[in-house]
């Protein structure tokens, strides 16, 4: 017999995330892995040798596991916040240490129109797509619980110019800390720092003056500078 998995959140009928201390007894509730119906335990007591509000599997599916409901209700959590951000017409901000640079590296992403658990690119399936107003995958996010993206996968998303975001969990205690890690990932594949020429792929998300920025490193003979600021040479007199 399997060893019963506790949870401390499940989905409502709505397919919204709900801590078991808020979860009211009589309504629906199901794992965010495996989709299964979970029974809420939650005897109102409190003190020593009671246990917290949970939820249980009703009948526990083989390929559910605590590994895959710690990673799939992160990932759910992520969604949520990001669309919630959208929504509210919030930009999400990310704050992270360049892996290229080595610098400090912060953004506030705007432009962004929804995301999507597990959307199908037909060569690769992330556990995150954020797309731009456009309807192109502009970046994606990897939840990172044991397993992380293939060397094939990180190459496909720098080919065709689409962030990749990496945020590492180790438990499930980081499930009370999703926004923070969201906004302060792991890793992030693209640096940002205009003094970068060879830069790929290109941040969507940059504001006007980083973006001239950019073109000034990518064509230096092309620009001179005045101050701290750079125009371009056809129009030095």
């Amino acid at each position: 017999m399997q060893n019963e998995i506790l949870h401390e959140f499940g989905l409502n009928n709505n397919g919204i995330l709900i801590k078991a201390t808020d979860a009211l007894k009589g309504e629906g509730y199901y794992c965010p892995s495996c989709k299964a119906k979970l029974i809420l335990r939650k005897s109102g007591r409190t003190g020593k040798g009671s246990r917290r509000p949970h939820f249980a599997h009703n009948a526990l599916k083989g390929n559910c596991s605590f590994e895959s409901y710690i990673h799939d209700t992160f990932k759910t959590k992520v969604v949520e916040i990001i669309n919630r951000n959208i929504s509210n017409n919030l930009p999400l901000n990310l704050n992270w240490k360049c892996i290229i640079c080595k610098q400090d590296h912060h953004i506030n992403l705007t432009g962004i129109s929804k995301a999507v658990a597990e959307y199908n690119m037909k060569e690769r399936i992330p556990d995150i797509a954020v797309f731009d107003q456009n309807g192109n995958v502009a970046l994606v996010i990897e939840i990172v619980y044991k397993h992380p993206p293939e060397d094939g996968a990180i190459l496909f998303y720098k080919e065709n110019n689409i962030f990749l975001i990496q945020i590492i969990i180790l438990s499930e205690d980081d499930l009370e800390n999703v926004e923070f890690m969201l906004n302060n990932p792991t890793s992030v594949s693209n640096c940002i720092s205009p003094q970068r020429r060879n830069i790929l792929p290109r941040n969507p998300f940059l504001s006007k003056s980083d973006e001239y920025l950019h073109k000034v490193m990518e064509n230096p003979n092309n620009y001179y500078k005045k101050g701290k600021k750079w125009y371009p040479k056809k129009y030095k007199r």
